[in-house]
């Protein structure tokens, strides 16, 4: 796949100057749940005895009216030596993007229980820019979502995508990264290619892409 270009720019015309204005980042770019997909990530915690590996569920459930097509993405910790370590399945998050609505997690499935947002969380409108903020009260929490900036990407499964990554840091209420909910933290993407980097609650150390596969379902 090719790494496509994402940034949407609108030029006004009037009069006798030319005015430039920015829409942004068509996030959905970023957010691809097309397909038959897995991503591959290993830790630059390097005690950790696992990688962790995604799986996209292809079947989708609707929401607004049969206008939002939400998708489930697993996560399974995958041993990569035989130090203590057990193959396990972490967790389910329910993601949705597209151009209209934003990018949202709607919930997310764990050992301890279910949790689903009502309303969903906002991770980003259709387009932003650089420091732009979204929020979403849900369940009793104030989240924001916040475009730091387009930075290197944090993988390791090639080096040409260079600085072309964009880096969402989402804030579950509380101000922190210590604690809190499993989907809150740091997130890096890449059109194309969806979530490359990770960094949530609680990680000992940042998740960074080692391999991703993509089909034709």
């Amino acid at each position: 796949m090719r790494v496509l270009g994402s940034f949407a720019l609108v030029v006004t015309l009037a009069a006798c100057d030319s005015p430039i204005t920015y829409s942004g980042y068509q996030m959905e770019q970023y957010f691809p749940f097309d397909g038959l997909r897995t991503w591959e990530y290993v830790s630059t915690d390097t005690s950790l005895p696992y990688k962790l590996v995604a799986t996209l569920d292809p079947s989708f459930t609707t929401e607004q009216g049969g206008e939002i097509q939400v998708f489930r993405v697993s996560y399974d910790r995958v041993c990569v030596t035989e130090d203590a370590c057990t193959d396990e399945w972490v967790r389910d998050v329910l993601w949705s993007s597209d151009g209209t609505y934003g990018t949202r997690i709607w919930g997310f499935d764990t050992a301890g229980g279910t949790v689903s947002f009502d309303p969903s969380v906002q991770v980003t409108d259709g387009e932003m820019v650089a420091g732009a903020s979204v929020v979403t009260d849900t369940g009793g929490d104030t989240w924001t979502s916040t475009f730091v900036g387009v930075e290197t990407c944090p993988v390791i499964w090639t080096q040409e995508w260079g600085d072309r990554c964009v880096h969402l840091h989402l804030d579950d209420g509380d101000g922190d990264d210590d604690g809190g909910s499993w989907v809150a933290g740091h997130y890096w993407v890449i059109t194309n290619y969806n979530v490359v980097g990770m960094e949530l609650t609680d990680d000992t150390g940042q998740w960074q892409l080692s391999y991703a596969t993509y089909a034709v379902e």
